[in-house]
């Protein structure tokens, strides 16, 4: 950071701060609504980056909470079969109206998802994927280098959602100890 410019620290403190408000921001929203008030409250993260341009990385950040519980309510109605999918068609619908409104398309189809009951994880987030409009985050190239499901997966999850092999991490820490014992052990000849 060798640099001709005194802003650059006042810059970094700024955005530091702006960091910390908008994890304060969506903690409060996330503790003071239920995740069904949430969900409804939000719009689609297609939705806040093309809209209100907002970057993708924030509205995902912001969309955590609202994602996870429609991936649970995605799978109670893949589980429940049809009539699950009908409440879930109906309640994307009234997420997806007030853009296809304004697009002029109005016809629904953003709600079918290719979800068809089985369950599976790539069928929920392929329903994910379609509710949230993943497909208007990115330009339309990117998509032939990574798949939507992919992107999701990989910015829906948060650090919470990593699993450490407690177990694994447990065996090479006592390794790496008998290691330094044996070289603090070692006389040279």
């Amino acid at each position: 950071f060798l640099t001709d410019s005194p802003h650059l620290k006042m810059l970094g403190e700024l955005y530091d701060r702006c960091q910390e408000t908008l994890e304060q921001l969506r903690t409060f929203v996330a503790t003071t609504f239920s995740p069904a008030e949430y969900a409804s409250l939000l719009p689609p993260v297609g939705e806040l980056c093309t809209t209100y341009r907002v970057e993708p990385e924030v509205a995902f950040f912001i969309s955590r909470p609202a994602l996870a519980y429609l991936e649970h309510k995605t799978q109670r109605a893949a589980e429940t079969g049809s009539e699950g999918k009908a409440t879930l068609k109906a309640e994307s619908n009234a997420d997806t109206k007030s853009e296809e409104h304004a697009e002029g398309k109005g016809d629904g189809k953003a709600a079918d998802g290719e979800g068809n009951g089985s369950g599976n994880s790539a069928s929920l987030l392929s329903a994910l994927e379609t509710s949230q409009q993943i497909r208007k985050v990115l330009p339309e190239a990117s998509w032939q280098a990574i798949s939507p499901q992919l992107y999701t997966t990989f910015w829906r999850l948060s650090l919470y959602d990593i699993l450490v092999p407690r177990e694994r991490y447990a065996e090479e820490m006592r390794r790496l100890r008998r290691q330094i014992e044996e070289i603090d052990r070692y006389v040279p000849p």
